[in-house]
């Protein structure tokens, strides 16, 4: 079958987490769907810190926003837009952790170049850098849809012949603040700006305060943090029509 065209998945591991949500919800829509997710690397304006390889990284994905054609079967510093500008993507899908972003080892800096030191900037750090690359696919006449975080969850993964299987429980929304202040400060950020939109995993998984990993009787995260292919399929219904909605 024809494609309609092409949507790109950039991100962290979330966007990895994300990705099977995203292509079936992209293939049902006619397009194909390609991610490029480099864990430890968001799709922000500015790398984390210590992390410096990030940075081209980053660049070479607004590359590809900007329509760079890129050939997969050579190493992208031979083939890298060697054939210029074409055609540009259909969407943007994002997904980026928070909370790794938040600590000492990982801090985004600020636009002048400074660290952050208390929470509530290192929380602001990681709402500008990732609104500010939005604005330069939006730039490019190129639609953005950001997928959040996933709440996270209790998963013991120690396992032993004593004890085989891991320990799985709920955790409480309201304890995850400052996954909650970022969500909600982009949220604030981005609302209105035309061809822009956001997804919260949590509108999905948490109920009455609980976000509970498991979800008609089946597990759906790969880790306390990261969805697995059962939880990243279940968002699709809710992104089919956001995506949808955007791309037209």
């Amino acid at each position: 079958e024809n494609s309609k065209g092409k949507i790109f998945l950039f991100g962290d591991s979330q966007a990895r987490a994300f990705a099977d949500g995203v292509i079936k919800s992209g293939n049902e829509l006619g397009y194909d769907v390609a991610v490029l997710a480099t864990a430890g690397c968001p799709m922000a304006a500015r790398a984390p810190l210590g992390v410096s390889w990030c940075e081209d990284i980053q660049d070479r994905l607004l590359d590809l926003v900007r329509g760079c054609i890129h050939i997969d079967r050579l190493p992208w510093y031979v083939s890298w837009c060697n054939d210029g500008y074409r055609t540009k993507p259909a969407l943007i899908v994002i997904g980026n952790s928070v909370t790794r972003y938040l600590g000492d080892e990982y801090r985004l800096p600020t636009k002048s170049g400074s660290l952050p030191q208390d929470n509530a900037s290192r929380i602001d750090s990681v709402v500008v850098a990732t609104q500010e690359m939005i604005e330069k696919i939006k730039n490019e006449n190129v639609p953005t849809l950001l997928i959040h975080e996933a709440p996270s969850v209790f998963i013991d993964a120690d396992i032993s012949l004593l004890q085989p299987k891991s320990k799985i429980e709920a955790r409480r929304y309201s304890d995850q603040a400052s996954r909650n202040a970022v969500v909600s400060a982009l949220d604030r950020a981005l609302t209105g700006v035309a061809s822009t939109a956001t997804f919260d995993p949590a509108s999905i998984i948490c109920n009455a305060d609980l976000c509970d990993p498991v979800k008609d009787g089946e597990i759906i995260y790969h880790d306390s943090s990261h969805l697995n292919v059962k939880g990243s399929e279940l968002m699709s219904n809710w992104l089919t029509p956001k995506m949808k909605t955007l791309i037209d």
